[in-house]
């Protein structure tokens, strides 16, 4: 039931993600058991193998001393377990660095909003008192006796202005 839970609360991480990061959805594509059944049909057709048991691939070729044939298939099948790994893990890499890099376009858009506001904010109050930027003095005071002498509109233009109240 936990599990159950625990992959719930995945998906809507995920799709919560997908909607303000676009490259996220690559992230629910990272299960390794699908990746590697994937993988192991695709590299199957490729290397010519037949499957066998336990999904280990037989190689076609010249009969061979049994210990022998066995080794061949055990390499075989480490080299093949490896490639997958390394799929796999080009796949997280490459699906993680787009995700940072729609983040940190995301925090670059939000810095910039940020700025925005500010001088926005820095410029109205400077227009309510006048030459309050050019000498240091306390802004906190400064600001909660500006905000005081506020009409309501004014008020209201301020707090659509930065966007908080």
């Amino acid at each position: 039931d936990n599990v159950k839970v625990a992959a719930t609360t995945s998906a809507e991480l995920v799709a919560k993600l997908s909607k303000r990061f676009p490259h996220a959805s690559c992230i629910k594509d990272l299960d390794f058991y699908v990746f590697k059944k994937k993988t192991m049909l695709s590299n199957a057709g490729q290397m010519g193998q037949v499957p066998g048991p336990k999904g280990l691939g037989q190689v076609p070729g010249p009969k061979m001393e049994p210990i022998f044939a066995k080794i061949t298939n055990e390499i075989k099948s480490v080299q093949m377990t490896q490639h997958q790994y390394e799929q796999y893990i080009s796949a997280v890499k490459s699906c993680y660095e787009k995700l940072f890099l729609d983040m940190a376009n995301d925090l670059d858009s939000m810095q910039r909003d940020y700025d925005s506001r500010l001088s926005n904010l820095e410029n109205i109050v400077s227009n309510m008192v006048p030459g309050a930027f050019s000498k240091p003095c306390d802004y906190r005071l400064m600001a909660l006796s500006s905000l005081t002498a506020l009409s309501s509109a004014e008020y209201a233009q301020l707090v659509l202005i930065v966007g908080f109240a």
